[in-house]
């Protein structure tokens, strides 16, 4: 799934959104270097697992964990109280 990098945390986090509307956070890998509007490719979206992340832009791989609260789909209302979590179906490309 492509996403392009939209915001890096002072605290180390990627903020990335993807073509179909999700938002993934992760941690920073520490060994590499992204920057705002890098195109990155996830091989396949999973929460609590290792995920293959390419940044087409830089022609590199990396792994990254990505939590199960950090996925979160922005065609749902931000609602108080309301989960924003994707579907399955959402997090395939959906």
């Amino acid at each position: 799934m492509k996403a392009e990098v939209l915001r890096l945390t002072a605290e180390g986090m990627c903020e990335a959104r993807t073509e179909n509307g999700l938002l993934v956070v992760f941690r920073l890998p520490a060994a590499r270097d992204l920057r705002l509007s890098d195109a990155l490719e996830f091989e396949e979206l999973r929460v609590d697992a290792d995920v293959i992340v390419m940044n087409t832009t830089q022609g590199y791989s990396f792994v990254v964990q990505i939590a199960g609260n950090n996925i979160h789909d922005l065609r749902l209302p931000a609602a108080r109280g309301s989960s924003r979590t994707p579907s399955a179906a959402r997090l395939r490309g959906s």
